[in-house]
């Protein structure tokens, strides 16, 4: 028998009561599960391809106010299409207000999906509403599943799951695992990615515990999805992972990092404006950290895909409030027949 450290072991008793006196004494608010998504058939071994210079802001962890709203016009101000966010969104503040933040400097129909983090459990319901609402607006996105709960939507070719493994009561690893499979076996798009709140101690560089479980990294790695998470206040990226454990198997690569099925990268980005917190451990598989040990303030990580006319490229920076970019690292996803000398890519397999 595996005991839960106590702090854990709390948490998942109040989400469990949580949703037990959601259940019986509401408000019951009511939620939309989406059909299916129909893929568009593509030509044998040709991907669907993003829009030229899709630019997606990675952030997590924000609350409202502050670093938060900074955060924010530091997103407009890049030109971001797309925010994908690893959760925690109001923290003390509620949907409504976290909402009307957003829309305040984005816009009311800008793009913004979330996963679920532990802090929005309290109004998941509430949050999961606002969440369909903005992107029913935007109109953008074609989504399928349970909008920042478990679903999967295609952005102008981009394709991103959003999970909230862990979070809920009854949001079990293995399902968000199936889920993600056959999301990914589906989609012809050539750039995808897993985004969900929750980590496993070694994929973070604080005190977190093993809380999202092995299941969903795997599931994302067999399918060549870029892994964001959040949850741990500060930002870590990792080398390319050729098998999630404990340690991680990785190839620390110089040039552009290849991707593709069986091998990503992962990583955290939890300053999306509300604390920045220390480095409390490390490992050979991190290629960048930034945390307070570093002086890291508020940002967020921006990747543009299909970068300079190139469908197989994209180029990521992280970005803080003040102007420092933390990291900055290009990755490169070649179709099937470009990909067959992939374990030639110049590194060192550890």
């Amino acid at each position: 028998m595996t005991l839960r450290p106590a702090r854990t072991l709390s948490r998942r008793l109040g989400t469990i009561l949580l949703a037990a006196t959601t259940t019986a004494c509401g408000p019951r608010i009511p939620i939309e599960t989406l059909p299916p998504l129909r893929f568009d058939t593509q030509p044998h071994s040709q991907p669907l391809e993003t829009r030229r210079d899709l630019k997606v802001a990675f952030i997590g962890d924000q609350g409202v106010g502050g670093d938060s709203e900074a955060v924010l016009r530091l997103i407009k101000a890049e030109g971001a299409d797309l925010v994908i966010s690893g959760g925690d969104l109001g923290y003390r503040g509620s949907p409504e207000t976290f909402e009307r933040m957003v829309s305040a400097i984005l816009g009311p129909d800008f793009p913004f999906f979330a996963s679920l983090g532990n802090h929005d459990a309290d109004d998941w319901r509430r949050y999961q509403q606002l969440l369909s609402a903005r992107a029913r607006r935007s109109g953008r996105a074609r989504c399928e599943g349970v909008i920042g709960v478990k679903s999967a939507c295609v952005f102008e070719g981009l394709l991103f799951i959003n999970s909230a493994v862990g979070v809920l009561y009854g949001e079990r690893g293995p399902d968000h695992a199936d889920f993600i499979r056959s999301a990914l076996a589906r989609s012809p798009s050539r750039w995808r990615v897993c985004s969900w709140h929750f980590n496993q101690a070694v994929m973070q560089l604080g005190e977190k515990d093993d809380e999202a479980g092995w299941e969903v990294y795997e599931a994302c790695r067999e399918g060549g999805a870029i892994i964001a998470t959040a949850h741990e206040h500060s930002y870590a990226r990792t080398h390319v992972i050729t098998r999630f454990a404990d340690p991680p198997a990785f190839v620390a690569a110089d040039g552009e990092l290849q991707i593709g099925p069986g091998r990503t990268i992962a990583f955290v980005t939890g300053l999306g404006g509300h604390s920045v917190r220390p480095q409390l451990r490390g490992g050979d598989w991190w290629a960048a950290t930034y945390t307070a040990d570093q002086g890291a303030r508020a940002g967020a990580l921006f990747c543009t895909f299909h970068a300079h006319g190139r469908p197989d490229r994209a180029e990521c920076r992280f970005k803080a409030i003040d102007g420092t970019v933390a990291d900055r690292f290009d990755l490169l996803a070649p179709t099937p027949e470009a990909d067959d000398d992939r374990h030639q890519n110049r590194g060192v397999a550890r």
